[in-house]
């Protein structure tokens, strides 16, 4: 960004906060916004990104009209698409930079678990311009100081609804993930706006995405949003903490008291929560020990079965199972004479018997007992314990059909100029390995620090690469990663000697499985084991796990 437009944008409301005398001297806040924010200036029907990219850059809107949509649970009669009234004109009056039609818009009620430090955490793609309108209503109008595509970059998950320019004059900021985390680090008001914009669009996106809220109309659904709260629990650079406590020399099995808490089993059960991000360990007490049962992601809800049965006068308002934030936790708290006063009454029957469930973006898949009976206990703990529930394309082994051939890593090496990026082996549970090898994860914390972006999401599939040209060889994503799956090798020249740079030190690269990007027919790994004894999979998907595994040892 020209020093000119640097000296434009600080002038600007969302900026005029920051002190540049904040910044450390060898991090200057013109040279973080030279280099990793740009300005973009979209014509009318031009697609900023869509719903389900992945995407690390935050949007300021400096001048114009932007709509932004999401694929809802349910379309609501009471919309207005052109965003001059309805829950969505409300929205906008909360977010941050702007002022309701009755004043200043209501603070959304940002809680945080007692341990909690400040959120710290490339370039976007270009993608083909959608025809405009073409968006599912509703349609929220984003205007000049509006912020969007925070929840993409401090969750890295796919973006939760799609933007596009409504006015040729459109102006926006654009600030890479880089940039927003330094600035996060080193710039109070800059950290509270963000803050702010983080919990206004998690809690009205958790509220309208969750199928359990279809059948509310418009105005309902904003008394429920104006009782509710949105809560963090944990830390988002989770891992490190997660490192320290395992190599205490008290194991992964001591991790669990470290977690925040979230509900006590037995406790009152003060409302119905709504799992936004993040990991939770669910567990049951047995005197004096507090054991796993299951895990649950987002979108799944706690407390709705106690709620209804204690409106009807059955069961005391406690909480059937322990909660405790297995890494970070968003949710949405929902006061309990909130849910039976506006929620309850729209459910169809058969939800007053779920305790907990877990649910997918649309539909959820909800379970009618307090776990998966199709999941042992010792190997909930296990996934739960290392922390895999967070792998979508974890390498496993069947250590029953695995003769130690080593056909799978030479296959990988013939793939990466000889250069395996995966080691067999790993922790295990009966027959079952997972191997040190990228699991693809669905929170990716190797992202956070890495200065350049080099490793990042692909914008469409979501699986973790690393541009070769701009890693640094920092290893930043090395040291993030709480499995030990990305290593540091040494470049070498054709001739084979080591590279290095002018100081005479060895010029390292971070490496690691990239599920053999650019050859057909998926990993090399998992074509040549000659006993189907390694598949990649989805750890969630416990059906296939298990019968793959048969039975267990």
């Amino acid at each position: 960004m020209p020093a000119g437009d640097i000296e434009t944008i600080l002038k600007l409301p969302i900026f005029d906060e920051i002190d540049p005398r904040g910044f450390p001297d060898d991090l200057p806040l013109a040279a973080i916004l030279a280099n990793d924010a740009r300005i973009l200036q979209p014509r009318r029907g031009d697609t900023i990104f869509r719903q389900g990219e992945y995407g690390t850059s935050v949007f300021f809107v400096l001048r114009g009209r932007l709509e932004s949509s999401m694929a809802c649970a349910a379309a609501r009669q009471s919309r207005e698409p052109d965003g001059t009234g309805g829950i969505w004109q409300s929205i906008l009056g909360a977010l941050p930079g702007r002022r309701g039609a009755n004043g200043p818009a209501r603070q959304t009620r940002l809680q945080k678990s007692p341990d909690h430090p400040q959120p710290k955490q490339g370039p976007r793609n270009q993608v083909p311009p959608a025809p405009h309108g073409s968006f599912s209503a509703p349609v929220l109008t984003l205007r000049s100081h509006a912020v969007f595509g925070v929840l993409g970059a401090f969750t890295r998950k796919p973006r939760s609804g799609s933007v596009v320019a409504v006015d040729d004059d459109t102006v926006l900021l654009e600030l890479r993930w880089p940039g927003v985390r330094d600035m996060l680090i080193w710039s109070e008001p800059f950290r509270d706006h963000m803050e702010e914009a983080y919990a206004e669009w998690g809690l009205w996106t958790g509220l309208q995405g969750c199928s359990l809220f279809a059948n509310v109309d418009d105005d309902t659904l904003k008394r429920i949003a104006h009782n509710s709260s949105f809560e963090r629990y944990g830390e988002f650079e989770w891992s490190r903490r997660y490192q320290k406590k395992a190599d205490a020399g008290n194991g992964r099995k001591a991790i669990m008291k470290h977690e925040p808490i979230i509900a006590e089993q037995g406790h009152y059960l003060d409302g119905l929560l709504l799992i936004l991000s993040g990991f939770v360990r669910v567990t049951e007490t047995l005197g004096r020990e507090e054991r796993t049962v299951g895990y649950a992601t987002k979108n799944t809800v706690f407390g709705l079965t106690e709620i209804a049965e204690g409106a009807k006068g059955e069961e005391a308002l406690l909480f059937r199972n322990g909660l405790r934030a297995a890494g970070y936790v968003d949710l949405i708290r929902v006061p309990t004479q909130t849910v039976e006063k506006h929620l309850l009454p729209t459910l169809p029957h058969q939800h007053s018997t779920l305790s907990w469930g877990r649910s997918e973006t649309e539909a959820p898949v909800v379970l009618p007992a307090e776990r998966d009976p199709d999941l042992p206990r010792p190997l909930t703990e296990f996934f739960v314990e290392n922390r895999f529930t967070n792998g979508t394309m974890a390498m496993a082994i069947n250590t029953d059909r695995c003769v130690n051939c080593d056909d799978c890593v030479r296959a990988c090496a013939a793939a990466h100029d000889g250069s395996p990026r995966f080691i067999r082996h790993g922790p295990t549970h009966g027959n079952l390995m997972v191997a040190n090898a990228c699991m693809h994860c669905l929170d990716p914390v190797c992202l956070i620090d890495c200065p350049t972006a080099a490793i990042h999401r692909d914008q469409t599939t979501g699986t973790v690469v690393i541009n070769d040209a701009t890693c640094i060889g920092c290893a930043a994503c090395a040291e993030a990663c709480p499995y030990d799956n990305i290593q540091m090798a040494e470049l070498r020249a054709r001739d084979g000697a080591f590279l290095t740079d002018e100081d005479g030190v060895q010029i390292l690269r971070a490496e690691k499985c990239d599920l053999c990007a650019g050859y057909g027919g998926g990993p090399a790994c998992v074509r040549v084991c000659p006993h189907d004894a390694l598949m990649r999979v989805d750890i969630r998907d416990s059906d296939t796990i298990l019968q793959w595994l048969g039975p267990m040892r």
